[in-house]
This record gives C-alpha cells, sequence and structure tokens, in this order.
C-alpha cells in the first residue's frame, strides 16, 4: 500500500506543475485537465482548487470559480486570502 501511495504522490506532483505551467502560459483548459486529475484523486487539495478558481476566473466562469475560491478557503482560507484576492 505504501508503494502504491508513493505513485499517487508522484502523479499529484506532476499534474500540479503541469496545471501550474499551462496557467502561466494561459492555456487555462489545459491547466483545469490537470487540476481535475488531482481534484479527483484528492479533493482537498488546496493548491489545485485555487488554481481551478483562477482558471474559471480568467475564464470569466465567475460561479465556477467562486465555488472553487470557496473549496479552497475552507481548506486555508489565508493562503486563498493572501494569493488570489488581494
Amino acid at each position: 500500500m505504501n508503494h502504491l501511495m508513493k505513485y499517487i504522490d508522484e502523479d499529484i506532483l506532476f499534474w500540479f506543475r503541469n496545471a501550474k505551467y499551462y496557467f502561466k502560459k494561459g492555456n487555462y483548459d489545459e491547466s483545469i485537465d490537470y487540476c481535475m486529475k488531482i481534484y479527483e484523486s484528492e479533493p482537498d487539495h488546496g493548491e489545485a482548487l485555487l488554481y481551478l478558481g483562477k482558471c474559471h476566473a480568467n475564464k470569466k466562469n465567475l460561479d465556477q470559480a467562486l465555488d472553487f475560491f470557496r473549496k479552497a478557503s475552507a481548506i486555508n482560507a489565508d493562503r486563498v486570502k493572501n494569493d488570489y484576492l488581494y
């Protein structure tokens, strides 16, 4: 089981690096795809939730952005406030 967790952690790290890369390039759809893989595997991954909110905000999907910001805020309110709201 511990061996399996290592692979899952490595996948999440890989997906998150790609999500950030595509976000920085302005490819929000691709970033969303990678963040959703993380979300499906680890629903309480605050950074992925934050990036999902940012991506949707940049795409003007404000209801979806707000939903993901709320989920991220429930996990780490200070991170959401400091990283995106100010």
